[in-house]
């Protein structure tokens, strides 16, 4: 451990882990976990109620900034799944407590996948204002380093 780096305190580990995109991915481990014959509606009710839970507690905590397309996706995924839950007849209800794991597994690549194609990956989705600012030097660089704007990813300072 070098003198210059401070180990987070148990706030700022709670904190990190409330903007991580892995936080967002929570309703997705909810469903895979819990869905299977006999509880699709606990499963879906569930996941539902932690994306929601989630789009509060990131709003609480980061007032007047912008929705993540996760937490946008999470909701509007497993609301869907609770209505068409309501309304399915006794054998789609079954097709569904089969495959709604399938069915969200489908979901979850194809917002990964769409939030690639418009240029906004959902784990890049974190506003520049939430993350703290970085700098340092890389052993395999000839300056210092900066996070970038996206995704934090560190890039080179050249030196002028």
């Amino acid at each position: 451990m070098s003198l210059d780096r401070q180990e987070p305190t148990a706030g700022g580990r709670l904190s990190q882990l409330l903007d991580s995109p892995v936080f967002g991915m929570t309703p997705w481990i909810a469903m895979s976990v819990i869905v299977g014959p006999g509880r699709y509606e606990w499963a879906v009710g569930i996941s539902l109620a932690v994306a929601v839970a989630i789009v509060i507690i990131g709003h609480l905590r980061h007032r007047g900034t912008s929705f993540k397309i996760l937490e946008i996706s999470d909701v509007v995924f497993f609301a869907v799944m609770v209505i068409i839950g309501i309304f399915a007849s006794p054998g789609a209800h079954r097709w569904l407590e089969t495959y709604a794991g399938e069915i969200s597994n489908i979901a979850l690549l194809v917002i990964a996948l769409g939030s690639m194609a418009v240029r906004q990956p959902f784990t890049c989705s974190t506003p520049v204002s939430r993350c703290p600012a970085r700098s340092g030097t890389s052993p395999h660089s000839s300056g210092p380093i900066t996070a970038s704007p996206v995704c934090g990813v560190p890039r080179s300072v050249s030196r002028q």
